[in-house]
C-alpha cells in the first residue's frame, strides 16, 4: 500500500510537470513526498544563481524562523559554507550529522540551537549536461545518519527536480522566441506559426512546411480558418480569443494537408506579450495523426482482448515472468481479481495434478522463446481444478527483442469430461 502510495505521488508529480503546472507547486509537492518517505525530515530547496554565485531558498522556509531564512537566503557558494552552501561549491552530497560539531555550520551555531535542529544532508541538484540548479537539503531535530533507501528517494526527488526545471526552462523559451534565438524558432521540430491580432498568418518555421506540405508563400497573410474544417472554426476562434487575453490554450484539432486530406495537432496557442500586452499568438503544434490511429487501434483491440471468452495474460520479462496484464475473463475462470493477480508469477494457478512434463515444455518454450501449446490442470482460487489448453509464447518489439510473454487459457473442462465419459462408455461397450 505505501509503495502504491509512493507511485502514486510520483505520478503525480510527473502528471503535473508533464502539463507544465507552475514550478513552485511542483516543487511543493517533490518537498512534501520527500517528507512522507523520511521520518522527521524538514526538506529544503534552494536554487542557484549562476550570475550572483548564490542560493535562494524556495522552499521549506516554514520549517524554520524567518531570522534564519534570512541568514540563508541568499547564500554565499563556497566552501565550509553550511551543508548546502558547501554541497554546491563541491558539487558533492554533504552529510553533516552534528551541526554543533560540523566545522561547516561554526557560523550558523546560534541559529542551529535556536532552531533546534542537529543534522543536515545536502544534495546538489545537477543535470545530466553538469549545470547546477540548486541544492536539497533536508533537516533533523535529532542526529541522523543516512540510509540507502533515504539515498533512493532524495536521488528521485533531485532527478524530479531537474526534470521539473529543464520544463519550465523550456516553456519559457517557447514564450521567448525573438531574434535571439531565431534558430531555435526557425528549425524547432514543432510547427511554430505566428498569428496577428486579426487571425493572419505572419510567420511559420520550418517544420510547418514538413508537416502541412504549404509552402510559406502559400501560408502568409491568410487568416488560420483557412486551414481549419468549418466545423472546427468556434473552436479555434474560442481558444485564439482566449490567447489574445493571454490565456494559454492546448488541444486537439484536425487540419488540412496540401495534399486536401486531414492531419490531425496537438494544438497549443501561446499569447505573444511585448512590453506587457499580447501583441499576436503563437500556434505550437504537433502531428499527432499516427497517434490518434495507433491509440485507435490499441482500443479496438482492448475490447475485443476484454471481449474474448478465453483467459488473456500478458507477462514482464523478469525471472518470474510477472503477470502485468489480465483480462475479464482470465478473473472470471480462476475466480482471483486483478489485484490479487498482478504481480504473481505465470504459473501461479499451477497445483498437486498440474503434469510437470506439461509445464517443463513451457518452460523449454520460454527458454528458447518459441511459442508453446499444451494441455493441463489448473486450480481456481476456490482450490478446485478445471483443465485448461494454454498458449504462451514470447512478443516481440520492432527490433525482434522480447518485451513481454503472452497467455492464453482456455477452459477445457466440459470437453475433458466429454472425452472421459465417451472413452469409458466404449470401453464398457466391448467388454
Amino acid at each position: 500500500m505505501k509503495s502504491d502510495f509512493r507511485k502514486l505521488n510520483i505520478e503525480y508529480v510527473l502528471n503535473s510537470i508533464d502539463k507544465s503546472t507552475d514550478l513552485q507547486l511542483i516543487l511543493n509537492s517533490i518537498c512534501s513526498w520527500l517528507e512522507s518517505n523520511i521520518t522527521d525530515a524538514l526538506v529544503t530547496i534552494m536554487l542557484y544563481s549562476e550570475v550572483e554565485q548564490t542560493l535562494t531558498l524556495v522552499n521549506g522556509e516554514h520549517h524554520f524562523s524567518s531570522k534564519y531564512c534570512r541568514s540563508i537566503s541568499p547564500l554565499k557558494v563556497k566552501d565550509k559554507n553550511g551543508s548546502c552552501g558547501t554541497a554546491a561549491f563541491s558539487r558533492k552530497t554533504i552529510i553533516s550529522r552534528n551541526l554543533i560539531l560540523d566545522p561547516n555550520w561554526k557560523n550558523y551555531l546560534e541559529f542551529v540551537r535556536e532552531e533546534n535542529i542537529i543534522s543536515c544532508w545536502s544534495v546538489p541538484i545537477i543535470s545530466a549536461k553538469g549545470i547546477l540548479y540548486g541544492t536539497f537539503g533536508t533537516y533533523y531535530r535529532e542526529e541522523k545518519t543516512p540510509r540507502s533507501e533515504h539515498f533512493e528517494f532524495i536521488n528521485q526527488a533531485v532527478s524530479l527536480i531537474v526534470l521539473a526545471i529543464e520544463r519550465e526552462n523550456e516553456y519559457k523559451q517557447r514564450l521567448a522566441i525573438n531574434e535571439k534565438y531565431s534558430s531555435f524558432y526557425t528549425h524547432h521540430p514543432d510547427l511554430i506559426i505566428e498569428i496577428d491580432l486579426n487571425g493572419y498568418i505572419l510567420n511559420s518555421n520550418i517544420t510547418c512546411n514538413k508537416i502541412l506540405g504549404f509552402s510559406e508563400k502559400n501560408i502568409l497573410g491568410k487568416h488560420f480558418w483557412t486551414f481549419i474544417p468549418t466545423k472546427y472554426h468556434k473552436l479555434i476562434s474560442l481558444a485564439f480569443k482566449d490567447a489574445l487575453k493571454g490565456i494559454a490554450k492546448h488541444y486537439k484539432i484536425p487540419t488540412y494537408h496540401s495534399s486536401g486530406k486531414l492531419i490531425w495537432l496537438d494544438l497549443t496557442n501561446l499569447p505573444i506579450i511585448q512590453n506587457q500586452k499580447v501583441t499576436g499568438v503563437f500556434a505550437i503544434a504537433r502531428d499527432i495523426s499516427t497517434r490518434l490511429k495507433n491509440e485507435e487501434s490499441l482500443r479496438l483491440l482492448k475490447r475485443g482482448v476484454d471481449a474474448s471468452p478465453n483467459g488473456i495474460f500478458i507477462t514482464d520479462i523478469s525471472d518470474n515472468l510477472e503477470i502485468v496484464f489480465v483480462n475479464p475473463s482470465f478473473t472470471s475462470i480462476t475466480g482471483y481479481s486483478p489485484e490479487e493477480i498482478l504481480g504473481k508469477s505465470y504459473n501461479f494457478l499451477s497445483g498437486p495434478e498440474t503434469d510437470l512434463i506439461q509445464v517443463e515444455k513451457i518452460k523449454t518454450g520460454i527458454k528458447e522463446l518459441k511459442e508453446t501449446t499444451v494441455k493441463l490442470k489448473k486450480y481456481r482460487r476456490n482450490g478446485t481444478w478445471f483443465w485448461c489448453r494454454l498458449m504462451f509464447g514470447p512478443v516481440f518489439d520492432q527490433n525482434n527483442i522480447c518485451t513481454h510473454f503472452l497467455g492464453n487459457i482456455e477452459d477445457i473442462t466440459e470437453d475433458e469430461k466429454n472425452r472421459s465419459y465417451i472413452k469409458g462408455f466404449v470401453a464398457q461397450t466391448y467388454l
